[in-house]
């Protein structure tokens, strides 16, 4: 569903005008619909890790290079997702501002098999990007997962992080587009929208819910092994404490 099919969709259900096209259209209708669409958009993407923009960043370090550029459409990372290919471990990070000048101008550093890595503002490049602490003595391999802010893309699937024509199409769910945008488009109507907005709601936190699997719980009392691929300790059917 494109961006002007939900757009026109939202007019017909509000009683307004329905307009032929939104982007460069002077209608205040279509500015309003528009600008609710955007609105939605900005606030969709930030609400939640959706699966459908978690992206995989690959950085091969050079030697004596510190700092590493972020990928385009960075926006956040993923908790727990940087890994060093090279060594197989799990890289410590991003690590707090307090965590990081005690690596780097405490007295005594402390000592370690795993790198550390922290994203952070570079003056010198003026944008954020990745430190990794050893500095790199050789060619690796590292990987973090991010969340990308480009959450709508063109009809051909050109990534955007606005809408930019009238067939673009939304990365997420077309119905929670449409549910969050209505009711910013009433209340910019000067129209009652505290039923679109309660359904925008429900509708998002739904959405939330399926996004992705669930991880698994563990009933037991953490002494059983746990193997991570094969999944959790058996625990009966039935006739628990029996």
């Amino acid at each position: 569903m494109s961006l002007l099919t939900f757009c026109q969709d939202i007019a017909r259900d509000a009683g307004t005008n329905v307009p032929a096209t939104l982007v460069g259209n002077t209608d205040l209708t279509a500015i309003r619909l528009l600008t609710a669409a955007k609105n939605a958009g900005q606030f969709l993407f930030r609400k939640h890790n959706w699966s459908a923009l978690i992206r995989e960043h690959e950085i091969t370090t050079a030697a004596s290079t510190a700092s590493y550029a972020l990928p385009a459409g960075y926006h956040n990372y993923i908790n727990d997702t940087a890994w060093d290919r090279s060594t197989y471990w799990q890289m410590r990070g991003s690590m707090s501002p307090h965590q990081w000048q005690i690596l780097k101008s405490g007295l005594v550093q402390a000592a370690g098999l795993r790198k550390r890595f922290r994203v952070k503002w570079d003056t010198d490049n003026n944008a954020r990007r990745v430190f990794i602490e050893p500095t790199p003595s050789s060619v690796e391999t590292l990987v973090i997962e991010f969340v990308s802010q480009y959450w709508c893309s063109s009809s051909g699937g050109t990534p955007q992080t606005a809408w930019a024509a009238d067939g673009d199409l939304p990365l997420l769910d077309p119905w929670l587009f449409e549910c969050e945008t209505k009711w910013r488009f009433l209340k910019s109507e000067g129209q009652p929208y505290a039923e679109e907005k309660l359904e925008a709601m429900d509708t998002l936190n739904l959405q939330i819910a399926q996004d992705a699997p669930a991880d698994t719980l563990i009933m037991g009392d953490g002494s059983e092994e746990f193997d991570p691929f094969e999944g959790g300790v058996n625990i009966p059917d039935s006739g628990y404490g029996m």
